[in-house]
């Protein structure tokens, strides 16, 4: 169950990295692109932030999100309008970053005590002050100097 936690939250944490935002005109890119949704900014200074925007004559209409409440906006008061969209190239990034990552941690997880002769986890003194194992545990065949 930990596990699971572990992956949803990275990949909430990391989903903003594979979308980017653009600003675009409303009249010409609701039609031909049909955005699920987009912010925009009113001459008023109001943001709405609009599910299934259409354009109607000269309009942006749309589903205020959050709300059943449907908003008819003439596009001449629309100042600035928003949409996100997949970013391949941003994707591309966080799954090469990931896998950098990963590859770093298991290199580190092989190369752990490499080069290192002694066994020291076990050299522990026992209750008259002894060390346990003490050199016998130091494996004194292998070389210094790694090639």
């Amino acid at each position: 169950m930990k596990i699971k936690r572990v992956v949803a939250a990275l990949l909430l944490s990391t989903t903003p990295a594979c979308m980017s935002t653009s600003r675009v005109a409303p009249a010409e890119y609701v039609p031909q692109s049909r955005p699920s949704q987009i912010l925009v900014l009113d001459n008023t200074g109001t943001v709405h932030l609009l599910d299934g925007p259409t354009i109607v004559g000269d309009s942006l209409i749309g589903i205020e999100n959050g709300t059943p409440d449907t908003l008819a906006l003439p596009v001449s008061q629309v100042e600035d309008a928003m949409v996100k969209h997949k970013s391949p190239g941003k994707t591309m990034a966080l799954v090469g970053g990931l896998a950098a990552g990963a590859g770093l941690a298991i290199t580190a997880i092989v190369l752990q005590g490499h080069g290192s002769p002694c066994k020291t986890g076990n050299n522990k003194p026992d209750q008259a002050g002894n060390v346990i194992g003490g050199n016998t545990q130091c494996d004194t065949t292998i070389p210094d100097s790694m090639p």
